[in-house]
């Protein structure tokens, strides 16, 4: 049986001979590599090198490079067909019931239009954070839906879809609250900060569907197969399983295709059922006594893509260090969140 490391090195070596950057990958089904396990000879839990693909191809239509062996250098590898490819855009690859009370979720608006902005953006708020010197809050969601990649400007305003009239502003969108998404390199997360408005109550709207709210452990490390939850604006409360811990995936946005290494991939308990869909994105996925393990930001039939949390703050505290302000999550108690 090989072991991690070996199982890493390999998968290193496949990411860097499958994982092209566009244009190269121009016809290319791969999606995503990472690291699972497999049965072999009646043997279960062999850990493997896990490539996913939006759809199997039959072997003669593939040219001898571009073939997955069934072992490389001793370490085993399976295809894992996902049926499209991770993206948080409009689709409906799986059948998904939209919530009756769901979590939190806001629209953008900018006094200056924004012809490339897809006008029907919306996303989950994840959780509420407060700066450690000033104690101003601000909410946490996805780089995609606060901000479009810089799309949006600071000063974009956020409201809830029922406030067509836009009379109550829930959270502006500031400098330096956006970790950037690079088109010619790998990305870490897909994340972003709006600083609340002082008039703004949203406190049981961040509630958990059992009444209690998230907590953050720093030393909190997620395990494979660990049954998850997810509380999203669209679909509300599913469950599902971790499946991968270091997963790097292509994400195809309206605005481009760009490349995350050592992303979470959770897979839905219901066959079918997603675990998440678009508007989803920002949504908290977390464990059952409400210590949040990530977020949402780019669904895949019964998969999700999570950013691990402890990056996501990294990043965060990484770009507004530079104007002074360091984040943590507003302290709350915990208590079970499964339903």
């Amino acid at each position: 049986m090989p072991t991690l490391e070996e199982v890493q090195q390999v998968k290193e070596i496949l990411t860097r001979k499958f994982m092209l950057p566009s244009p190269k990958r121009m016809g290319t089904n791969i999606v995503g590599i990472g690291i699972g396990t497999k049965v072999i000879n009646e043997v279960s839990g062999i850990p493997c090198v896990q490539v996913y693909v939006s759809g199997k191809l039959d072997e003669e239509n593939l040219v001898p490079m571009d073939r997955i062996p069934p072992e490389f250098l001793g370490v085993p590898t399976a295809v894992v067909d996902i049926g499209c490819a991770f993206s948080p855009q409009p689709r409906t690859p799986l059948e998904s019931k939209r919530a009756e009370k769901g979590r939190l979720t806001l629209v953008p608006y900018s006094k200056v239009p924004r012809s490339s902005v897809n006008p029907s953006l919306k996303g989950t708020v994840c959780a509420m954070l407060v700066d450690e010197k000033t104690n101003e809050r601000y909410i946490l969601g996805c780089n995609h839906t606060l901000s479009a990649n810089g799309r949006l400007p600071a000063g974009t305003e956020f409201y809830r879809p029922t406030d067509t009239e836009r009379k109550y502003n829930i959270a502006t969108l500031v400098a330096g609250g956006v970790v950037r998404l690079n088109a010619d390199g790998v990305n870490l997360v897909d994340c972003a900060v709006a600083k609340l408005s002082s008039s703004a109550e949203i406190g049981a709207d961040l509630q958990l569907p059992d009444g209690d709210l998230l907590n953050h452990d720093e030393a909190f490390k997620p395990a494979r197969r660990k049954t998850v939850w997810k509380h999203g604006g669209v679909t509300g409360l599913t469950e599902g399983k971790i499946v991968d811990l270091d997963a790097d995936i292509f994400v195809e946005y309206s605005f481009g295709t760009f490349r995350f290494a050592h992303q979470i991939l959770v897979e839905s308990d219901r066959k079918k059922e997603p675990f998440a869909v678009d508007g989803d994105s920002g949504a908290p996925v977390y464990t059952k006594d409400g210590t949040v393990v990530g977020i949402v930001f780019a669904p895949a039939g019964r998969l999700t893509a999570v950013c691990p949390i402890e990056q996501v703050m990294k990043q965060l505290n990484r770009e507004l260090g530079k104007s002074g302000v360091k984040l943590r999550f507003e302290k709350t108690t915990s208590g079970s969140a499964s339903a």
